[in-house]
Formats: structure tokens, C-alpha cells, sequence
């Protein structure tokens, strides 16, 4: 826990030095709409606010833009690392529908307010999305540690093969896969119908209110942290479904 919050300090401190960052930047792109971005390469993002213009800010010699028709494509300079890139929004990027984060780059977002928004992630780098969205759909193949806060949706399929996810915030129905070495901690994300499929070592913890459709094989844990009114687990053992939601109950009746 330690480490992931001195990694997300460090973005954040990137994200809140931004204006001192721009003395080194040396681009500047207006765009009118943003639907779809991608990004590639060794490039550290930041997605945030803007009073007007909808404005891009990068370096020409650390990174690679295009834009075109609502689609946006930023990838590092071959032999340069780790350059900055800075995407503002005057409406908090309401029309992105997809974002797509390949090989070693990051992206810090903040404040986002996406009506309908779809994220595919295939990175060693971190991952920090903060805001009110509807996410629909993530697809996850990470090596580092990713956040997304704060939910907002009527249902969400989720599809996580390695990394460390925390999600929170609430959906009327949630779809959970997670293999090989996912770690999924989705305890933070209120659902009302929750399906999980867990294999390989994955760790996955939910939060159910209604119902709970649990399968789990391989090493995979699936823990539940609430009781929900209908709960149908099946699991191939070695694998368990473990019932955090007894002990709670228990500290919550003690009397001291």
C-alpha cells in the first residue's frame, strides 16, 4: 500500500507541476473534439481541466502527436523516455469513448466526466483515473498498478489478466473476469448483480448488494465482502470463495 501511494504521490506531484512544466514545452495543438486516444511508447500523460481551448501540451523532441477527426495518437520519439504530455478539456472529456494505454507509458487523468467510456490498458506503467464516469468496459493486461474512481454506470464488464486494479464507486451490474495474476480489488465498487469468473492466481474482492454469481478455479481467491440476498458460488478446489462478510458481521455484534 506504501508503494503504491508513493507512486501515485510522484504522478500527482507531475499532474499539480504541470504550468512549471511548460516552460520546457515547445508544442501546442488545438483540437475540437476528443473520441478516441491512444497512446504508445514511454510517454507519461496527464488528462485535465482546461477554461479554453481544448489544448494539447508536449515536446516535439520526447513526443509524437496526430490528430485527426476525434482521434488523438501520442507514442514517444524512438531513444527518448519518460516525456510529458498534457491534454486539457474544457467540457472534462465528456465525449472520450475509448482510451487505449499500450507498452511503458502512464496517464494520470483527474476529474474526468466521460458519458460512455471503454479503457484498454497493456502497460508496465501506472494507471490513475479520477472522476464521475460511465465506464462500460476495461480490459487490463498491466505489469503495474492502476486506479479508477469513481464509477458511475448501469453495467460494467471488467477483463483483467495481470496487474494490480482498484476500482470504487457503483454499478447496477458488474461482469468480473480475472486470470493469471490479476489482483482486483473492487471492494470499493457498490454492485447491485455481480457475475465473477476467477482462475489462475488471481485474487479478486467484490462488494455485492443483491446478488452474487461467484466461480472461481485453478489457485484463484474470490473474496466477498458483503452479503448480498442471493449468492451462488462454484469453485474448483484448490481455488476458494472465502466469505469475508461472516467476520465483519461478528465485529459488528460484539459488544465491548
Amino acid at each position: 500500500m506504501i508503494s503504491r501511494q508513493l507512486r501515485f504521490l510522484a504522478l500527482f506531484l507531475c499532474c499539480n507541476l504541470v504550468q512549471a512544466q511548460t516552460d520546457s514545452v515547445d508544442s501546442f495543438l488545438t483540437y475540437d473534439l476528443l473520441y478516441n486516444l491512444v497512446v504508445t511508447g514511454d510517454v507519461n500523460v496527464i488528462l485535465g481541466e482546461s477554461s479554453s481551448p481544448n489544448v494539447v501540451e508536449y515536446d516535439e523532441d520526447g513526443a509524437s502527436l496526430t490528430y485527426a477527426d476525434g482521434v488523438m495518437t501520442i507514442t514517444s520519439v524512438p531513444g527518448v523516455s519518460q516525456s510529458t504530455v498534457v491534454i486539457r478539456s474544457i467540457d472534462q472529456f465528456r465525449s472520450l469513448s475509448r482510451l487505449i494505454v499500450r507498452d511503458d507509458s502512464t496517464l494520470v487523468a483527474k476529474d474526468i466526466r466521460a458519458t460512455s467510456l471503454s479503457v484498454e490498458t497493456k502497460t508496465s506503467g501506472n494507471i490513475k483515473i479520477e472522476g464521475i464516469m460511465n465506464l462500460n468496459r476495461l480490459i487490463m493486461d498491466n505489469s503495474g498498478e492502476s486506479e479508477i474512481y469513481w464509477v458511475n454506470s448501469d453495467e460494467l464488464n471488467v477483463d483483467m489478466k495481470r496487474g494490480d486494479l482498484v476500482l470504487g464507486g457503483r454499478v447496477d451490474r458488474l461482469t468480473l473476469r480475472a486470470s493469471d495474476e490479476a489482483l482486483l480489488d473492487a471492494t470499493g465498487l457498490i454492485s447491485n448483480s455481480t457475475w465473477v469468473a476467477a482462475s489462475g492466481d488471481a485474487n479478486v474482492q467484490v462488494f455485492p448488494l443483491k446478488t452474487l454469481y461467484a466461480y472461481s478455479k485453478d489457485s484463484s481467491i474470490v473474496n466477498v465482502k458483503n452479503k448480498p440476498d442471493m449468492y451462488v458460488p462454484i469453485n474448483q478446489s484448490p481455488s476458494v470463495i472465502v466469505l469475508n462478510y461472516i467476520d465483519m458481521e461478528k465485529r459488528k455484534n460484539t459488544v465491548y
